[in-house]
């Protein structure tokens, strides 16, 4: 079952499936999705019709948004962004 745990939020038609593990201060909102075994924490935000599934990691002040994918065991940290169209797999 996903957990949503800590501080982190996840609101609007946002969703967390699966296995996936959403911790920490981070923020999923929008058309976002969290599934698989995905996890997102620190102060990382996942919005938009983005996608973070799979084995996926998003940690620390990175942002995923648009309608980005960051699937498969894909990590994306720090202060990294991912957004538009882009895939990371």
């Amino acid at each position: 079952n996903p957990v949503v745990s800590d501080g982190a939020v996840v609101y609007g038609n946002a969703k967390v499936s699966g296995h996936a593990w959403v911790s920490g201060n981070a923020k999923v909102s929008g058309y976002a999705k969290v599934s698989g075994y995905a996890e997102v924490s620190g102060y990382a935000e996942v919005f938009g019709n983005s996608v973070v599934s799979g084995n996926a990691m998003v940690s620390g002040n990175a942002q995923v948004f648009g309608d980005a994918m960051v699937i498969g065991n894909a990590v994306v940290s720090d202060g990294a962004e991912v957004s538009g169209d882009a895939v990371l797999i």
